[in-house]
């Protein structure tokens, strides 16, 4: 019976030949295997919001994890090509991206139940426990490269973000320095590896991090999405090798300052540090500029 429904399941995508006996074989073990775990999804949001700004928090942890979509919009002047890169590699990393981590999250809910989820420090780390017996070590090596690989990006676009605000006069004129031999701006990349460690010193949780910091990053694209409205109704003639409906843009910016005002209503006392901290370092930077 699992076989028939693989096979008739497979058949729209394969209409002139039969399908290959390997995707039959693992659709019918997983139609046979998955409703074991489906009492594993039932009620799966029951419970979770009490207020509106609640899940707007929680959306500032699942965008964290996508934030790579950004950062090439900050190196185009060294991309090749990017009138044609650059929207193929946001597209393709973004669907990648997405299918990998809807796959990983199944598979969570299939193994860990909702208090184990709630009280483990590593959710990876147990499931890997549950999963993969003795080879559970390698998951917290995998989890340690790819947090490497992000923290190599970030630094590496972020540095180049002040170091363009350097050139553009608004931040200290040491960050428009590059290495002759290397070519990259090392006062930028030291200057962003500094703010790095004061941020891990002000949070000094990561929960805490990551709502502060993208609070910041946030209300940052909502500004740059309303320049992009004001110069599509201001220039619409303008060359524009990238250009997307003008919907796009509205909603985006709508979610974007949604997003902002409800995690501030929500979590005030993670932004206030941030935003006090942001207040002096432009004090310092404007006294510097002054002088």
């Amino acid at each position: 019976m699992a076989l028939t429904f693989a096979l008739y399941l497979l058949r729209p995508i394969y209409p002139n030949c039969p399908p290959p006996q390997g995707s039959t074989e693992l659709v019918a073990a997983t139609m046979i295997s998955g409703p074991q775990y489906r009492d594993s999804f039932d009620n799966l949001f029951e419970g979770n919001f009490r207020h509106l700004s609640e899940p707007a928090v929680g959306f500032y942890s699942g965008l964290f994890a996508f934030q790579g979509w950004a950062f090439l919009n900050v190196i185009t002047e060294e991309l090749i090509n990017p009138e044609r890169n650059l929207p193929l590699a946001v597209l393709i990393s973004m669907g990648f991206c997405t299918l990998i981590y809807t796959l990983f999250n199944i598979a969570l809910y299939a193994v860990i139940s909702p208090d184990e989820m709630l009280i483990s420090p590593a959710v990876a780390v147990l499931f890997a426990e549950k999963e993969f017996g003795m080879f559970a070590f390698m998951m917290p090596i995998f989890v340690a490269i790819s947090t490497f690989g992000s923290v190599n990006g970030t630094i590496m676009t972020s540095s180049r973000l002040f170091f363009c605000g350097a050139r553009e006069g608004q931040m200290p004129v040491i960050l428009t320095m590059i290495n002759k031999k290397q070519r990259t701006p090392i006062p930028a990349i030291i200057f962003t590896s500094f703010l790095g460690i004061v941020y891990l010193l002000v949070a000094g949780h990561i929960y805490t991090l990551i709502n502060a910091s993208q609070c910041t990053v946030w209300l940052a694209i909502a500004v740059v999405a309303l320049a992009l409205l004001k110069f599509r109704w201001t220039m619409p003639d303008a060359h524009r090798p990238v250009k997307v409906p003008i919907f796009v843009p509205i909603i985006f910016t709508i979610g974007s300052l949604a997003l902002v005002l409800l995690s501030v209503y929500g979590e005030p006392s993670d932004t206030d540090e941030f935003t006090v901290f942001w207040q002096k370092l432009l004090m310092i930077v404007d006294d510097n500029e002054k002088k």
